[in-house]
């Protein structure tokens, strides 16, 4: 059976799926390890949770200009990503603070906001950034885009 470009498109997206599930679950995770009072393994996890995102954002940043320059998205979608990713970034340092500083309370409020956060810039990628990466690209070459921004 041959696999047509809305299969691709459906792989494609299942790994963009993956990779934001996985955020979530860490994120669930790290939650429940605070809650139990294990500040340390929670802040193991969350710097392997901060990796991951901070590499995620790096490499979509890239992707973004990229995208600009060769004019398949505006810079208002650009900026509008950015921006996001600017508030990920502040909300990851403030989780991380109260992890490090045992500060449950500050974490309780944080790490809501932070999923909150993820999830919609999550939501964003799929509806806006995944059409402007695919514009123009042909439907082979669209699995080799979506690898190379995963990993």
């Amino acid at each position: 059976m041959t696999e047509t470009p809305a299969d691709k498109f459906e792989n494609m997206s299942s790994l963009f799926e993956q990779d934001h599930l996985r955020a979530t679950r860490m994120l669930d995770d790290i939650q429940a390890l605070c809650a139990a009072h294990s500040y340390l393994s929670a802040g193991k996890l969350f710097g392997e949770f901060r990796h991951l995102q901070e590499h995620h954002l790096d490499t979509e940043d890239s992707a973004l200009d990229e995208l600009f320059r060769v004019e398949k998205c505006t810079l208002e979608l650009r900026e509008s990503f950015r921006r996001e990713h600017l508030g990920i970034r502040a909300l990851m340092n403030t989780v991380g603070n109260a992890i490090s500083q045992n500060d449950e309370a500050v974490f309780a409020r944080s790490v809501v906001v932070l999923g909150r956060a993820v999830l919609t810039h999550n939501e964003h990628e799929t509806q806006q950034f995944l059409p402007a990466l695919f514009r123009g690209t042909p439907p082979e070459s669209r699995e080799a885009e979506v690898r190379r921004i995963v990993s």
